[in-house]
């Protein structure tokens, strides 16, 4: 195995090591997407995320939602719009069946 490949199998490990959480924070109308290394949550916080949010960001978890998992698995879709959505319904009267 060459230097590069043996960087870049390293990069891979290092990416899947990652939390990614997405905070609904209504009292801001905002979302937060947080990047954060695995060994932070997993030793630091004893794998609390919820501690985290709270202790470490400060997020009042009575105004927010979340959703946390591997980095690689929660994608970020911000493109999105109506034409995004085709095969639904164009209305509530066609909706009710």
């Amino acid at each position: 195995m060459n230097v590069l490949n043996f960087m870049f199998i390293q990069n891979q490990r290092k990416m899947k090591q990652m939390y990614r959480i997405a905070v609904l924070a209504y009292s801001s109308g905002e979302v937060d997407i947080i990047d954060v290394p695995k060994e932070i949550i997993d030793n630091a916080w004893h794998g609390d995320v919820e501690r985290y949010l709270m202790d470490h960001c400060q997020y009042d978890m009575d105004n927010i939602h979340f959703m946390q998992g591997d980095i690689n698995e929660i994608r970020v879709n911000t493109d999105l719009n109506d034409e995004s959505f085709e095969g639904g319904f164009d209305s509530i009267e066609e909706a009710d069946y």
